[in-house]
């Protein structure tokens, strides 16, 4: 017997998916899904022996917390110009600016590249930690979009899903839409891997279509 509220919402997926292994009850406190093959005495007796109904009525008193001061602004001295040579500081604005566009896109590179480190990472802890085994796995878009199939354990055996991993700071609901049609047309489950987050439509497509996202 299993508490679909204490699962992980891969798993709760795939309990929606897999209904010949398991079915659905509702009992006070939310829904449980129990075993096919299990009697109801079973049920029962685990349901007695494992959960309980007990409802906390503990209300917390919320603390205030106090606010940083802003700090305070840093006055910048006016720099006055001297008598200088026109042409001189026109050459020394273009060479500052031309400094000044240089040190930009680097920094924008060292974004990229450190974005890039941090989402491999974040995939490999992820697979890594739920003992994902990789079926299949192909690059859409260089370092902004990969296809994996991957198997991954469950309390009813290995479960196969299509992967969609988006590097983008903002997950709209056309994302989640295609990699949804993607996955139905291979007959998989969905699940959605990001390091960016889900926009409000985005959210309610997620919700309405049982599609698991998380966040690495």
């Amino acid at each position: 017997v299993l508490k679909d509220n204490e699962l992980e919402p891969w798993q709760r997926v795939a309990l929606r998916e897999l209904k010949d292994f398991a079915y659905p009850f509702q009992r006070e406190d939310g829904i449980y899904w129990g075993w096919y093959l299990a009697s109801d005495g079973e049920i029962k007796r685990i349901l007695d022996e494992k959960f309980s109904f007990v409802q906390h009525s503990q209300t917390e008193t919320p603390q205030e917390t106090e606010q940083p001061k802003p700090e305070e602004g840093i006055q910048k001295e006016e720099f006055k110009l001297g008598d200088v040579n026109t042409e001189r500081e026109e050459n020394e604005i273009a060479a500052q600016k031309n400094t000044n566009q240089k040190e930009f896109e680097a920094k924008q590179k060292t974004r990229r590249s450190v974005a890039k480190k941090e989402i491999n990472i974040g995939l490999t802890n992820y697979f890594s930690e739920r003992g994902a085994t990789v079926i299949e796995e192909k690059v859409i878009r260089k370092n902004s979009e990969i296809d994996y199939v991957v198997d991954i354990p469950s309390n009813i055996g290995k479960v196969r899903f299509f992967v969609k991993v988006r590097n983008k700071k903002t997950v709209n609901d056309a994302d989640i839409v295609l990699a949804h049609n993607e996955a139905q047309l291979r007959k998989l489950p969905l699940l959605f891997l990001s390091s960016g987050e889900v926009n409000k439509k985005g959210e309610e497509y997620l919700t309405k279509n049982f599609v698991v996202f998380e966040k690495i």
